[in-house]
């Protein structure tokens, strides 16, 4: 989608009905950047309102969704932590929050990973440094069920997620999934061929 001629112009077809941006259409300042998004079934969407990354207000990269209300009045908001650094700039999802009365909570605990991240796209720095280590589902304030996440280090030092284990209320042992994955291919020498063979080649005539 893009604004063009005072309207937003679909590109493609969308599941969306309606998108506003007061900042873009020049209905306010910086402050009006974030975007409302309804969709065909009523649902309305708020992204970057309360939290988004960037170089500030008025050069947003990402617009992080803050809330969305169906056409019944149920809201779902997503609890976010920044951290400006020395290093970067770094956004996590800590809390999910629905429910009649607010009363459903999903809350996601992260630890530090290895193999951190930093990227410059959006013309400033930000960082990836955690994964997540547990989801913790609850009612009322009454934990339902819990996810556990195990990580191992492949040869490049990424990390791969290896077990996803899951355990409802109660003292049940719950279960589990594991995920394998392929070993990179090495030479005869024992170390990993991160290119491929060398192909020679000449150019003839003219391009």
């Amino acid at each position: 989608v893009r604004y063009e001629g005072n309207e937003w112009v679909k590109e493609k077809e969308q599941r969306y009905e309606r998108i506003a941006n007061g900042w873009v259409e020049g209905r306010g300042g910086a402050e009006e950047n974030y975007f409302e998004v309804t969709g065909k079934d009523g649902r309305e969407k708020v992204y970057g309102k309360e939290v988004w990354s960037g170089k500030g207000e008025g050069a947003k990269y990402i617009y992080y969704l803050d809330s969305q209300r169906d056409s019944f009045g149920n809201e779902v908001k997503y609890v976010y932590k920044k951290r400006n650094g020395a290093e970067g700039e770094e956004v996590v999802l800590e809390e999910i929050v629905y429910g009649k009365e607010g009363e459903r909570h999903v809350r996601i605990e992260y630890e530090e990973r290895g193999d951190e991240r930093l990227e410059g796209r959006g013309k400033y720095v930000r960082k990836e440094s955690k994964r997540i280590s547990r989801i913790e589902m609850s009612v009322g304030g009454r934990v339902v069920k819990r996810y556990g996440f195990a990580y191992r280090e492949n040869e490049m030092g990424e990390s791969l997620l290896v077990k996803i284990l899951v355990k409802g209320e109660g003292s049940a042992e719950g279960y589990g999934y594991e995920f394998g994955y392929e070993q990179a291919e090495k030479d005869g020498s024992g170390r990993i061929k991160v290119f491929g063979e060398t192909e020679g080649w000449e150019r003839s005539g003219s391009i």
